[in-house]
């Protein structure tokens, strides 16, 4: 802020001309005004972690005066819920190696009377600037947002633990009427109708299953049952799977990794299916689906090429985002919940490993995974 014109002598402000120097101070004043009434918290930190700077903010969103934050350092002394203390300072320390970068992180502050609320914390560093030398964060109280996202959630959770028994029961009597048919050399049309049926039930079931997935991972309730088991045979029995259930396709692997897990089978497999049938989804006119399976530095390397439309860049991030699908994908198979790829790379997460794509427009798609050896 600028000094105060009337503290000061008349030689202090020799630049300026009459009246321009109380423009200046209004001009102080006016955008003093806009940062204390601003609706997020403003925080900048010494390179320490010590708060040189609160908006007066913090005392209607969380209830502390300035005053008792000011001077404060969050690596000793925050306001953190205890639970996330880590998830903060680990927020701060990124934004500290990492100049200029925008920072972003979602914790928890503790109100003055003890509550706490959901903070969306973006951070910048700028202790290089001479004019800041600090790094600035913003802080937005984001409560009701969590809050409305849980019980969105929650309803998705119930919604789906419902329709699972009618469709497992549909199901059923599905393929029994399949047979009572086969075995009363009944006319294939109608038996065809219900292997379209079966294949849609079946479709369905996924569906409801990654959504009930996207719950447990949301709540850290994901179930992981480890066990050992050989990658190279693992991949040939998905292999031969798929390949009965999309003959219009032909799915051909190569390379060998020679390799044991102790992983989640069930899990890996439902990402081994899921990259596979995106790969025969989205490229309906190509012949081939190539699956490679490798080993290189200690790790399983498994690579699932197509041959269709393939990513444009900016979305070859975005498609592992939780409901995001790519727009303008014309293909006639493209339905879905954007929520397969989200939960493969969750998976492969737990698993310490990585999950990535590499795609040209017009050239199709390779999505790779690297999953560390490990026999225990």
């Amino acid at each position: 802020m600028l000094p105060n014109k009337s503290t000061q002598p008349d030689s202090f402000w020799p630049q300026y001309k009459p009246g321009e120097v109380q423009a200046l101070l209004n001009k102080d004043e006016q955008f003093h005004l806009w940062i204390e009434n601003i609706a997020d918290i403003i925080t900048v930190f010494k390179a320490d972690g010590t708060i040189f700077y609160q908006s007066a903010s913090i005392t209607r969103i969380l209830g502390w005066a300035v005053e008792e934050r000011v001077g404060q350092n969050i690596f000793t002394n925050p306001i953190t819920h205890p639970d996330d203390v880590q998830a903060q300072q680990a927020f701060l320390i990124d934004a500290i190696n990492n100049p200029n970068k925008i920072v972003t992180s979602t914790f928890r502050l503790q109100r003055k009377d003890g509550s706490s609320c959901y903070i969306e914390a973006i951070g910048r560093n700028l202790l290089h600037h001479p004019l800041v030398q600090g790094i600035v964060t913003t802080y937005r109280d984001i409560t009701e947002r969590m809050e409305l996202e849980k019980r969105k959630e929650e309803f998705i959770r119930v919604a789906s633990h419902e329709l699972r028994i009618p469709i497992t029961n549909l199901k059923g009597h599905t393929q029994v009427l399949k047979m009572m048919l086969e075995d009363h050399d009944a006319m294939e049309e109608p038996i065809e109708y219900l292997s379209i049926m079966d294949k849609q039930i079946d479709r369905l079931t996924r569906l409801i299953n990654d959504l009930l997935d996207v719950t447990k991972i949301s709540a850290s309730m994901m179930d992981y049952k480890d066990t050992l088991f050989e990658v190279d045979a693992f991949i040939h029995n998905i292999v031969t799977l798929l390949q009965h259930i999309s003959p219009r396709h032909t799915l051909r692997i190569t390379g060998q990794s020679y390799a044991t897990l102790c992983a989640d089978k069930d899990r890996l497999a439902q990402v081994m299916i899921n990259l596979i049938m995106n790969a025969i989804k989205y490229s309906p006119d190509a012949q081939y689906i190539d699956i490679e399976v490798a080993s290189e530095n200690g790790c399983v390397l498994i690579h699932v090429r197509d041959y269709g439309k393939g990513i444009p860049l900016p979305y070859q991030q975005k498609i592992f985002d939780r409901f995001y699908r790519v727009p303008d994908m014309d293909t006639e198979s493209s339905s879905g919940l954007g929520i397969g790829l989200y939960v493969a790379r969750e998976i492969i997460a737990r698993h310490h490993g990585e999950l990535w794509v590499e795609s040209q427009p017009g050239e199709g798609s390779t999505f790779s995974i690297s999953l560390p050896i490990n026999t225990r």
